[in-house]
């Protein structure tokens, strides 16, 4: 009789314990803070109890705090995939303005005009030729088959070509012939009159 009477005190006192590790926390899971669940992982076995956090913020011994459903890091990126199927033809789109009107024909034009140095030694010559009405001079130069002239400038003038010589020695008259390379844009030109300026030093 006295065995059974110490018996029946221990295997309530057992009972009670494991009533009291089964009760669940209470509040709500997972916490509405962020939104992860909180729970104490057995070291020994790996079973997870989720807890109330944080107002149950400490495991017990043995035991350890984890959490989880948060977003993670970023991992590295992927192969490249495979080329897709190509889709269908897009509608057609609407009409672009008309852009302005192009160049239809370009011409280059030679204008030339000669002149013979009939002055003394040191006087010097200026010969001008002017690109036709509607045209552009984009080049010139001159050309003389005696040796007693120096040219002094050879350049662009106004819408034309200019050369400038100096008689260097006497005898026959030289010829200067001046040209200018003139760019119009239409299919047909109009010769313009040719300028000369006089003589002086």
């Amino acid at each position: 009789m006295e065995r059974r009477s110490r018996l029946v005190p221990f295997i309530g006192l057992l009972g009670l314990a494991v009533l009291i590790v089964g009760i669940p926390a209470s509040g709500a899971i997972p916490n509405p803070g962020d939104g992860r669940f909180y729970g104490c992982m057995v070291k020994a076995t790996g079973v997870v109890k989720l807890i109330n956090y944080p107002k149950v913020n400490t495991c017990p011994k043995g035991q350890r705090l984890i959490d989880w459903g948060r977003t993670g890091p970023q991992g590295p990126q992927g192969p490249e995939g495979g080329t897709g199927v190509q889709g269908g033809q897009g509608a057609q789109g609407t009409q672009g303005l008309q852009g302005a009107p192009g160049i239809t024909k370009i011409t280059l034009q030679e204008v030339i005009e000669e002149d013979t140095h009939n002055g003394l030694v040191d006087e010097s010559l200026s010969v001008n030729v002017e690109c036709p009405v509607g045209s552009k001079v984009t080049g010139g130069g001159f050309s003389s088959p005696a040796y007693t002239l120096r040219v002094i400038r050879s350049n662009p003038e106004g819408n034309g070509w200019e050369v400038r010589v100096r008689k260097m020695e006497t005898g026959d008259p030289p010829v200067v012939r001046v040209y200018a390379i003139c760019m119009t844009t239409e299919p047909s030109t109009v010769i313009a009159k040719v300028a000369k300026k006089g003589k002086g030093k």
